[in-house]
């Protein structure tokens, strides 16, 4: 009897067994072969002709549609996964000629592509790509995501500069056109997000520009706008003008006397001239923290200011700032008043308004600070009482807490320890009235602002304070620098202007004594830090 024939063909065998034989290959048989038959192709491509080159795309197409549309998720993955792993690889190791080729091509078979695809099957694809970016993107790390920004943008700037004039006006001419039609579509709430999330856009990028690249811009929109006013008709310009002056009055409208016509029904924290966001955009250059509406040199001038780093507080207010203990609790809602208990400076105003009846007052017109003498005439106040007896002496711990009976003795008694120690200014008046006791004829002058090194020969020095002057009682000083005698029944007025301003009324927060504003802050060259 004849042996039975198989029902395998032939060419099935050959694939059945070629699979075996991968199956069992080593991961450098599997380089070696993956090389030889990119070898292979590469000489058989060199070769082809254009029709030859077509036919092999398209079936290659067929190909992969007819195994694609049959596997299942798994191996969908799979796939993906080794043809990036693959494409990874390969362009690691291209160089700058290979990539443009590369890219040309790819853009010649897109091209090809789309002009030839319905608008059913561009929906399709589309949709696809935006599914295949958000799952990518959602799990790309923060570092992947900056090189992802940076090669777009690199890309971006590449082919736009090599764009001809008609090029550059067909693609302004499809944004605007995908532009409209996505925006005919899209409901309230997706407007109203897309609006907030373009306006974050365009204050975290203006925040972070050079200020070549904002000078740029500026010109840039003022070519445009000058090209687009050049060429409107006066009912085109009439009609934007109106649109501007309607637009402007409607949100007039709606917030005119609006604590007197509030609507419960109505949500205001979205409207941008109400809500300004949180304080989450940092300066590269200080990294001060901003709203998202604030110009982005209002901190530092885009690096042209650069103030000295903020210091830790010394303890024991370092603890006391904490909240974690009771005391610490403790201190943080009372903290003003101990603020009180060590201020140097009293509060005044051009008019101060009290009632009969109420136990408050009403301030009108403008406030000031003001200092007396380092010395009493009867009672010690404010800066005065620094120099009863030593930085212990409970005399000044009880004379501090006589007008805020509130705060606690131990925790006054640790705090002007600590400023007797550490704040330049107390340490300043402290030497500058032992001083006096040998010029009983002079006066403590603090100058408004730094005064430049070489400038002040044959001036009093405070160990680290070089901008104060013992001078003779009517000696010219500035209208701005603080006058301190030694005895005086009189006030000065603060300038709101001096670098002390408000190291003297807040001693808590300024708790080194360090300067505030002042006129002298030099400004550098961001690129140079000179």
């Amino acid at each position: 009897m004849p042996p039975k024939k198989s029902s395998l063909n032939k060419k099935t065998k050959n694939a059945l067994v070629l699979q075996s034989l991968r199956i069992q290959e080593t991961p450098q048989e599997y380089e070696v072969r993956l090389s030889n038959a990119r070898d292979r192709a590469s000489t058989s491509r060199a070769t082809e002709t254009l029709e030859h080159y077509n036919v092999r795309l398209e079936t290659q197409g067929v190909l992969a549609s007819t195994s694609r549309t049959n596997e299942s998720s798994i191996r969908q993955n799979e796939r993906l996964s080794s043809q990036q792993s693959r494409s990874s690889r390969l362009r690691a190791e291209e160089t700058a000629e290979q990539r443009q080729v590369r890219r040309r091509s790819q853009q010649i078979r897109s091209s090809k592509s789309r002009a030839q695809e319905t608008p059913e099957q561009r929906q399709v694809r589309l949709r696809s790509q935006q599914s295949r970016s958000l799952t990518l993107r959602d799990h790309e790390t923060p570092e992947q995501h900056e090189i992802r920004v940076s090669n777009q943008y690199d890309r971006t700037t590449s082919s736009r500069s090599n764009a001809t004039t008609d090029q550059h006006d067909q693609r302004l001419r499809s944004q605007r056109s995908r532009s409209s039609s996505l925006r005919s579509n899209e409901s309230s709430s997706e407007r109203e997000s897309r609006l907030r999330d373009g306006r974050l856009r365009v204050v975290n990028t203006r925040s972070n520009e050079t200020p070549n690249e904002r000078e740029r811009r500026l010109r840039n929109e003022r070519s445009r706008i000058a090209q687009r006013r050049s060429n409107e008709t006066l009912e085109e310009r009439d009609a934007h003008r109106n649109y501007n002056q309607r637009r402007f009055q409607n949100h007039l409208n709606v917030y005119e006397r609006i604590a007197f016509n509030y609507n419960s029904n109505v949500d205001y924290s979205d409207d941008e001239l109400v809500s300004i966001g949180e304080m989450n955009n940092v300066c590269k250059h200080c990294n001060a923290l901003k709203y998202k509406n604030e110009p982005p040199g209002i901190c530092c001038s885009n690096g042209k200011i650069v103030l000295p780093e903020l210091r830790s507080p010394p303890e024991p207010l370092f603890s006391l700032m904490s909240g974690t203990t009771s005391e610490s609790k403790h201190f943080l809602s009372n903290i003003r008043k101990y603020n009180s208990c060590f201020q140097m400076t009293s509060f005044g105003a051009t008019k101060v308004v009290k009632d009969n009846f109420l136990p408050t007052f009403r301030v009108q017109g403008q406030i000031y600070h003001r200092m007396g003498s380092l010395l009493p005439i009867k009672d010690h106040k404010f800066l005065q009482i620094y120099f009863m007896g030593q930085a212990d002496d409970i005399d000044q711990v009880q004379q501090r807490r006589q007008y805020n009976p509130a705060t606690r003795e131990r925790i006054v008694a640790e705090l002007q320890k600590m400023l007797h120690e550490n704040n330049e200014l107390v340490r300043t008046f402290k030497k500058a009235n032992n001083d006096l006791q040998l010029l009983p004829n002079h006066q403590v002058v603090i100058h408004a602002d730094k005064v430049p090194v070489g400038e002040h020969q044959g001036r009093y020095n405070a160990p680290t304070a070089n901008d104060v002057a013992v001078l003779m009682v009517g000696d010219p000083v500035a209208h701005r620098d603080i006058i301190v005698r030694r005895f005086d029944d009189r006030v000065n007025r603060i300038s709101e202007t001096h670098r002390s301003y408000d190291a003297l009324q807040y001693p808590i927060i300024f708790p080194y004594g360090d300067d505030g504003y002042h006129f002298e802050i030099r400004q550098i060259n961001p690129a140079t830090s000179k």
